[in-house]
């Protein structure tokens, strides 16, 4: 899977908009790192700020960093660019808000070549009032696609960012989910895991996420709902080709009860999405699935009754929120 090369060339790609503010810092974070064999794809998206002129700059100072100046069609579009154009024989996403550890690279690299894995994630530090403070998974080694996949839906490690890929994982033919204005990251990872071999899960933070304004990563409005409720269901196709199973893989089954149950209660906020798809999903997970069944019904009683009278009467989360309190649904 991986060349013998000690020090293949990493290529860190970052999409690019309006980030004239933060794309400085990022890009000092590249410049430090202490493995050297690295090129930097800097996809500007259309910026109408002072961005443009600050990657050139830079690109100015160091010829490992590269400026991709295009006009704005998205963070999905400007990922492509930065991906077609790049020569590394690895590849990593950086947002142009967030920085990286200086021996990040170093030691992806190094945990790649050493354990033979397509995909090496480490660990993250997210910025909050009082600084920042490190997020850790635990559960951390080797995994192979399927034992990675579950993991990944358990814990709901999404993030394209902070992973080191092979470059065989992107073929010509990769579903890039540009029609997805929200959640087409967490769909992609899902496709790049589904074609891996072996998953490495690092504990070492490599990576330092801020929580800015604005960034549409950071959006917890209901803009888009119907796109990131169709980006899980995307996950699940994906899942189910690499051989995840409906009825025995809990993880799956309750990832998708719950972005059943996500829909239920912002469903004014999704039109575009059938009804009777979401049924669909009910009874496949949960209606045709004892086990599991008994399960969520045990662990997640509220949810399993949300679920099941909307498969059965079609009742709306308000009205089964009414219908809870008055004890009609216990």
């Amino acid at each position: 899977m991986m060349q013998q090369n000690s020090h293949p060339k990493v290529s860190i790609i970052i999409p690019c908009y309006n980030l004239e503010g933060y794309i400085d810092t990022c890009l000092n974070s590249c410049m430090v790192q202490s493995y050297q064999n690295i090129e930097v794809l800097v996809v500007n998206d259309g910026s109408s700020d002072g961005s443009k002129a600050i990657v050139d700059a830079y690109a100015r100072r160091d010829g490992r960093i590269r400026p991709i100046h295009k006009s704005n069609e998205g963070v999905a579009l400007a990922r492509r660019t930065g991906i077609l154009e790049a020569s590394g024989e690895f590849l990593f996403f950086l947002d142009g808000d967030d920085t990286i550890e200086i021996n990040a690279m170093d030691a992806l690299v190094q945990e790649a070549l050493e354990k033979g894995a397509d995909m090496v994630k480490g660990e993250y530090s997210l910025e909050t009032a009082a600084g920042y403070r490190d997020q850790k998974y635990g559960r951390y080694g080797v995994y192979d696609r399927l034992d990675f996949l579950r993991q990944m839906l358990k814990e709901r490690l999404f993030p394209l960012w902070g992973i080191l890929y092979s470059r065989r994982l992107f073929s010509e033919d990769l579903d890039y989910q540009a029609g997805i204005k929200r959640g087409e990251d967490a769909a992609l990872l899902a496709l790049l895991v589904s074609k891996a071999q072996k998953v490495v899960l690092l504990e070492k933070v490599v990576y330092y996420y801020r929580s800015r304004p604005g960034s549409i990563t950071r959006d917890v409005s209901l803009t888009n709902f119907g796109d990131a409720i169709l980006s899980r269901f995307k996950m699940e196709e994906y899942a189910l080709k690499a051989g995840l199973d409906k009825k025995n893989d809990f993880e799956l089954a309750e990832f998708i009860c719950f972005s059943v149950v996500l829909y239920l209660k912002y469903a004014h906020a999704a039109p575009e999405i059938d009804p009777s798809l979401i049924k669909k999903k009910i009874k496949s997970y949960l209606m045709d699935n004892e086990a599991f069944r008994r399960a969520y019904k045990k662990g997640s009683r509220k949810n399993y009754l949300r679920l099941k009278y909307f498969y059965t009467m079609s009742l709306s989360d308000r009205t089964f929120g009414w219908a809870y309190k008055l004890n009609i649904a216990r």
